[in-house]
């Protein structure tokens, strides 16, 4: 099997940021328990987009 990244690029609404930022390990816990989940990584660019990538064993 081949492992697959999953990236997502998104803009977060005004304002929001801080509670986006504070609840994000309730998603990585959340993704941890998935079958297949081996990594995530989440970073904001300079231009202010965020930039979701996820790591799964295959792509079932």
């Amino acid at each position: 099997m081949t492992e697959t990244l999953e990236i997502v690029t998104f803009r977060l609404k005004p304002g929001t940021e801080a509670g986006f930022v504070a609840n994000n390990g309730v998603m990585t816990d959340w993704l941890a328990r998935q079958p297949g989940f081996l990594a995530r990584h989440l970073g904001k660019r300079e231009d202010g987009a965020w930039v979701d990538v996820v790591r799964w064993r295959s792509l079932d």
